[in-house]
């Protein structure tokens, strides 16, 4: 005869009750997610249709590093991003490619995406300029360690998402003063 599976110990209902104690209230605060209407999705299409040939233009890394740079200029920094992680592929493998990446990276904290700015950072870490530079590397380590304090300390306030540069002077002290015991 088959042997039946192992069922599944029922799990006690105090736990739930738990962890809604848990919740903060940001938890509390999710709205439900909103389907983007025709309109928007239409316009998102043309967006990225306007920037794919406009990036598609581009023939050289100085013309994707000045098109990125405009478009961050404009506050269009979603194009700025784009440009940049198309430069960062194909220039991979470029002495310049780290430069590419701290760019990038610096776009995002513009943002107030920390996690993104740390994602690029890692990233470059592996890139063949970057390998042999022992003092890049040193410095992609302390910028991800920094851009991690940052948003930790961010998120502590409950601003997790804020843009570097509305960053307010008290909490940018506390981020600094920080720096200075790590």
């Amino acid at each position: 005869p088959a042997e039946e599976p192992a069922q599944e110990p029922v799990a006690d209902e105090a736990p739930a009750e738990e962890a809604i104690e848990d919740l903060d209230d940001e938890d509390l605060d999710i709205e439900p997610a909103m389907p983007p209407s025709e309109e928007e999705r239409q316009r998102a299409k043309e967006e990225l249709k306007e920037l794919t040939e406009a990036v598609g233009r581009l023939r050289s890394m100085d013309d994707y590093l000045d098109y990125a740079d405009q478009e961050a200029r404009a506050h269009r920094s979603r194009h700025a991003v784009f440009a940049y992680k198309q430069a960062l592929g194909i220039y991979w493998n470029d002495d310049y490619a780290p430069f590419i990446a701290i760019n990038l990276s610096n776009t995002y904290k513009d943002m107030g995406d920390y996690e993104a700015a740390v994602d690029t950072y890692e990233a470059a870490l592996i890139l063949p300029a970057a390998q042999k530079n022992a003092a890049m590397q040193q410095e992609f380590r302390r910028s991800i360690d920094y851009l991690r304090r940052v948003h930790d300390i961010l998120a502590s306030h409950g601003i997790a998402d804020t843009p570097f540069a509305q960053i307010p002077p008290a909490i940018s002290a506390e981020i600094e003063s920080a720096g200075s015991k790590a």
